[in-house]
């Protein structure tokens, strides 16, 4: 609603384009790598407004960021979880503005980074507006209605399975703690 009429690309991971995709919201999803050379077919536009708004951006993040052409680039600062402090300091003159994290904040649920973002940069917002949605095709939904069981009252979470194959994993909502522990293979499946 703030930018109705803003064409909206996303420059995301392979796994994160394909579900970006799916998001009425969006534009164009643009994949990325994490390769030391930016997609031309970014750096070669004129862009109004760059919003990079990852806690902890790596360096190959702010490249990305460094090589487009545009006005205004807004970012977050301050979270060292992957980059290091130096890295953090170099690439600041990228960037218009950014949102300076203390270290305290560092525990700081992600929808409360977004909010204080989105705030960053004149959009006032509620935790509740900035609400994480998913986005499907009817061919996921169809096949989730078969395959997956509904919820009686028990938080219904879904993951990647490769992040979380035979990790740790644990879903943690704002308030609210779902559950740790395992993630059982054979629970988990692909359609």
């Amino acid at each position: 609603a703030h930018c109705a009429d803003a064409e909206i690309v996303v420059g995301a991971l392979p796994a994160g384009a394909d579900y970006l995709r799916h998001c009425p919201h969006v534009d164009e999803v643009v994949v990325l790598s994490k390769g030391p050379n930016p997609p031309a077919e970014l750096a070669r536009r004129q862009w109004s407004v760059v919003l990079a708004p990852v806690r902890s951006p790596g360096p190959w993040q702010h490249r990305i960021l460094g090589s487009l052409s545009a006005t205004d680039k807004h970012g977050i600062a301050g979270d060292l979880t992957n980059q290091t402090a130096e890295d953090d300091q170099r690439f600041a003159p990228l960037y218009t503005s950014r949102l300076e994290l203390a270290e305290v904040r560092k525990t700081e649920h992600e929808l409360i980074v977004t909010r204080d973002f989105l705030a960053h940069l004149g959009i006032e917002v509620e935790v509740d507006d900035v609400w994480p949605e998913s986005w499907t095709t009817s061919k996921d939904r169809r096949w989730a209605d078969e395959h997956v069981p509904r919820a009686s009252g028990r938080c219904n979470a879904g993951a990647e399975p490769s992040r979380t194959l035979g990790r740790r994993a644990e879903l943690r909502l704002p308030g609210r703690r779902c559950g740790r522990g395992r993630v059982p293979r054979r629970r988990l499946a692909t359609g």
